[in-house]
């Protein structure tokens, strides 16, 4: 079984069939553009500290597409 792919919408179906975040309400994600790129991102609910994963979160947002 491939667990990774360079296509998100791939990776993304893959994930979902061994969590499913969508029937599991600990895990969160987030998609964003990251330098012109479609990115999510999974966190487990209780482990990641909202104020600090905005900031991050925040910190990509400034992230400039590559040629």
């Amino acid at each position: 079984m491939e667990l990774i792919s360079a296509d998100i919408r791939k990776s993304k179906e893959i994930f979902a069939s061994i969590v499913g975040p969508e029937r599991n309400f600990d895990i969160l994600n987030k998609q964003m553009i990251i330098g012109g790129r479609l990115t999510e991102f999974y966190m487990i609910d209780g482990l990641v500290n909202d104020e600090i994963m905005e900031k991050l979160l925040e910190s990509y947002s400034d992230f400039e597409q590559e040629n």
